[in-house]
Formats: structure tokens, C-alpha cells, sequence
């Protein structure tokens, strides 16, 4: 009888562990699944950053390109000259203005994703937003 019951009893047992290592097994499965999920959505935040970029220097100078335009047209018009004004191009400024817009576009495109990150966080805000606040 003793016997029978030790038997059965390293049965449960032997049971017990082929059932805790089916939920190991599960437990690593689902956590590889996580892993890549969360590989996939870093790639897709990636990619949408990089066209992101794009838009925003697109949007930059096309604004910039309207002002200009806006501009021109009010010079134009001031001096009651269509047919075009008689101005030359020196290379000093020219180079001056290009680097002077280039500065700007690195500037307001670094501070407008900070800005941005910032303001969804407080609006917004996740556990990570939350812990960080608390200390």
C-alpha cells in the first residue's frame, strides 16, 4: 500500500514539474513573442521618424518659400515695377543666408521634436512618466 502511494505520489510530483515546464515554456514563448513585437514597433517608430523629418523640413521651407514670395510680391508691387527688379546675387550672401537657414531648420527641427516630446508626456503621461516624476 505504501508502495502504491509512493508511486502515485511521485506520479503528482513527476505531473507537477511536466506542468510547470509546459508554463515555463509558454512564459518564454510569449515573452520572444513580446520581444520581437516590441523589435517590430521600434523599426515602424524608426521609419516614421526618418518621413517625419522629411515633412517637417518639406513644411519648413515651404512656408519659408511663401514668405519669401509674400515678399517679393510687396516689393514688386511698391515700386510699380512688373516687369522684375535690377538687382545682382553676391556669393557672401547668399552663402551667409543659406547657412543662416540651414541653422535655423537644425535648430527648430531639434527643439520642435523636444517641445512635442514634452507636451505628450504631460498630457499624456505612462507609467515610465509617472516613476520619473515621483523622484
Amino acid at each position: 500500500k505504501e508502495m502504491k502511494e509512493m508511486k502515485e505520489m511521485k506520479e503528482m510530483k513527476e505531473m507537477k514539474e511536466m506542468k510547470e515546464m509546459k508554463e515555463m515554456k509558454e512564459m518564454k514563448e510569449m515573452k520572444e513573442m513580446k520581444e520581437m513585437k516590441e523589435m517590430k514597433e521600434m523599426k515602424e517608430m524608426e521609419e516614421t521618424k526618418e518621413k517625419n523629418l522629411v515633412v517637417e523640413i518639406f513644411d519648413s521651407l515651404f512656408i519659408m518659400l511663401l514668405c519669401f514670395a509674400t515678399l517679393l510680391s510687396a516689393m514688386l508691387l511698391k515700386n510699380n515695377i512688373i516687369g522684375g527688379l535690377d538687382y545682382t546675387i553676391h556669393i557672401k550672401t547668399l552663402i551667409t543666408t543659406f547657412l543662416g537657414l540651414a541653422i535655423y531648420l537644425l535648430y527648430m527641427l531639434n527643439r520642435s521634436d523636444k517641445g512635442l516630446k514634452v507636451m505628450i508626456d504631460y498630457i499624456y503621461p505612462t507609467e515610465e512618466n509617472k516613476q520619473g516624476d515621483n523622484k
